[in-house]
């Protein structure tokens, strides 16, 4: 969030809970604790929902933060799964993930924070393969495996033994 945003928020804080606005200081102050990946929007339906949820008490940073994570996570949960690209290994796919969680946390739908994280990695719109076919090929991959290692019977013996624990 940028700092003329967070005086802008402290002026809505102030109205709202009848407080003096607070100088440039407090702006600044508040920038070096607030998270980089909250943003304005997400601040303010935050403060909302503190205003909601726990009228005449006092918004500290604290309420912000915790607020805004939930709103995030309620984001990340509608998302559902990301559509990885087939053709990543495992430390791209990471990368991948990354970009994806955080344009989606930011607010952007999936498919959108999908393309967003390609572009970041590079990657160019036909190497892109579609989660279901890289799911498709995981499966093909583990039944051929299976086939190859087929493990002998248990004895009773071993299956009361794991049955145990």
């Amino acid at each position: 969030m940028e700092l003329t945003e967070i005086g802008k928020l402290l002026r809505l804080v102030a109205a709202t809970d009848g407080r003096t606005p607070p100088d440039r200081t407090v702006a600044v102050l508040l920038e070096t604790i607030l998270p980089g990946g909250m943003t304005y929007d997400d601040a303010e339906a935050a403060l909302i929902e503190h205003r909601r949820d726990q009228p005449g008490v006092f918004l500290e940073p604290g309420h912000l933060i915790v607020g805004v994570r939930r709103i995030q996570r309620q984001r990340l949960a509608a998302a559902g799964e990301p559509p990885i690209p087939g053709s990543l290994v495992r430390s791209e796919e990471q990368r991948w993930r990354r970009f994806w969680l955080d344009a989606v946390k930011a607010g952007e739908p999936s498919a959108v924070a999908a393309g967003m994280a390609s572009r970041a990695m590079g990657l160019e719109p036909e190497d892109v393969a579609p989660a279901e076919v890289r799911k498709a090929a995981m499966k093909e991959l583990t039944e051929s495996l299976a086939s190859r290692f087929v493990m002998p019977p248990l004895s009773e013996q071993n299956r009361m033994a794991i049955d145990r624990g």
